[in-house]
């Protein structure tokens, strides 16, 4: 029996016209699963990556434009050198460009975190927020510091949020970013430290490596942008430049495997040349090295650290060296140092011993210097604009 001739043609037109199958890939991975292809031609692969910023000019040009959303950056120093203030002035900064922020801290407790950010936004000591001993001044700096951060969208998470059992291991963590981005917009996380997060089945140079792995891939897939800070080792810090004469850091003064750090898309290292050297000096200059840079060059960053306050500032007479400099380059000469909190009071009661008359009472003379006094004094010291 023939098969008429129409039912043929049907037959090898439908066959023409019949997409193939996709091929099967035998290792598992199915292409069709990515949110978007990305081509050459496709007007995605060309577009600006989107930044969050720092909240310092020369560092976000070290960065490329800031903080890419999606990839992930470690900050890394001794201990004491200044790792959790750079890291409340960076989600202090974010938050007020209107930046959704989290702060993961599991080592300081969630008020001691908020302290910081508190003191840093109103210039207040933090001995004096820690001792609850303040000027009426800075009383009413605190007063709106407080009213302008509730306004942001700042979340500052401690280990009191997570369970005993299994605490802040990389799944729990990564599901609370998860939920954070979904619910809460967060662009921005900031873990203190990143060595904190379990789990603690293996030594730390085994873990290190899934750690980050485990940043990457997290960063990557919320699209967030996650900070991390790390510990380093304490005595990398003695050698000295050969051409600036100052303190150097490297990739190899990192606590843990170097190769598993390094895959950080960012790696910026702060050095400060008064740290531990029995010399300290308030404000002092702090330098940050951006050792690997995704988006950017590398280089040095002036800022100046404000260390009773915990402040960071950017110098107006410093800027971004470029790739490959060994020196900020200076614009214009720097002001003047702000004197000593401690040298100022010892001045103060100089002076008030000076001014005061011959012809006092014994009874005046006996009695103490009102505290009151140096509460007017202290609110009446010049305060250095930024």
């Amino acid at each position: 029996m023939s098969i008429p001739t129409p039912v043929v043609a049907g037959l090898s037109a439908a066959l023409a016209t019949a997409k193939p199958a996709p091929p099967v890939w035998t290792s598992g991975i199915d292409l069709s699963l990515r949110g978007a292809d990305v081509r050459l031609l496709d007007p995605a692969t060309f577009k600006r990556a989107q930044f969050v910023t720092s909240g310092y000019a020369s560092l976000n040009d070290a960065l490329g434009g800031g903080f890419a959303l999606g990839e992930t950056t470690t900050v890394f120093a001794p201990s004491s050198m200044g790792k959790s203030s750079m890291m409340a002035n960076m989600a202090l900064n974010m938050a007020r460009s209107g930046v959704s922020v989290a702060i993961l801290s599991l080592e300081m407790p969630e008020c001691d975190i908020w302290k910081l950010l508190t003191g840093i936004a109103a210039q207040v000591p933090r001995l004096n927020l820690r001792q609850n001993k303040m000027t009426t001044q800075e009383s009413q700096n605190l007063a709106t510091a407080v009213s302008t951060l509730s306004a942001c969208k700042l979340d500052v998470i401690d280990r009191r949020c997570f369970q005993p059992d299994p605490g802040p291991c990389m799944d729990v963590v990564g599901n609370m970013i998860r939920d954070g981005v979904r619910h809460r917009g967060w662009q921005a996380v900031f873990i203190d430290y990143l060595t904190k997060v379990g789990p603690h089945d293996d030594d730390e140079v085994s873990r290190v490596p899934r750690l980050t792995n485990w940043a990457f891939d997290l960063a990557q897939r919320t699209g967030v942008h996650i900070v991390a800070l790390a510990q380093s080792n304490k005595g990398a810090y003695g050698r000295l430049d050969a051409k600036t004469k100052k303190r150097t850091v490297s990739l190899e003064d990192v606590k843990g495997v170097v190769e598993a750090v390094s895959d950080f898309d960012n790696v910026i290292g702060l050095v400060r040349n008064d740290w531990n050297t029995g010399l300290p000096q308030d404000p002092v200059d702090l330098t940050a090295v951006t050792l690997k840079a995704r988006q950017g060059p590398t280089g040095y960053v002036a800022l100046q650290f404000y260390k009773s306050i915990g402040r960071i500032i950017e110098p107006t007479h410093y800027s971004f060296g470029g790739a490959q400099t060994n020196a900020p380059v200076a614009t214009a000469t720097p002001p003047p140092p702000l004197p000593n909190r401690m040298v100022l009071h010892r001045a103060q009661e100089l002076l008030r011993e000076a001014t005061r008359p011959s012809a006092l009472s014994s009874a005046g003379e006996n009695q103490p210097a009102s505290p009151l006094i140096e509460q007017d004094a202290l609110a009446q010291e010049p305060k250095r604009s930024n």
